[in-house]
């Protein structure tokens, strides 16, 4: 059993929805059309306002969306030996002292 299919089987609700959704899609290049449709369909991924959602039913984000030709450095996925991951990402607003307003 996968890491995911373990964290699948504790949750419930729109968060297993958008998890199964993940698995299923991974490895795929997604248009925006079919991801507004989702969420149109059963569940919000991601948010187009801004590149981190986290959804009002969960403690932590859902999602991190990186747009191509952004003015952030946002870096690649970070790949471990051990199979975890790291995410290199711009927070949103360049002034450290205004990022968090």
């Amino acid at each position: 059993m996968s890491d995911l299919d373990v964290a699948v089987a504790k949750t419930t609700g729109e968060h297993i929805a958008a998890l199964n959704w993940f698995r299923d899609n991974a490895g795929r290049t997604v248009s925006w059309p079919e991801i507004q449709a989702q969420a149109a369909l059963r569940t919000r991924l991601v948010t187009q306002a801004k590149g981190i959602y986290k959804p009002h039913y969960m403690e932590y984000a859902l999602s991190v969306r990186q747009t191509l030709d952004s003015p952030y450095a946002d870096k690649e996925i970070q790949r471990r030996p051990d199979g975890s991951w790291a995410y290199p990402y711009f927070q949103e607003n360049r002034d450290p002292l205004q990022r968090d307003r």
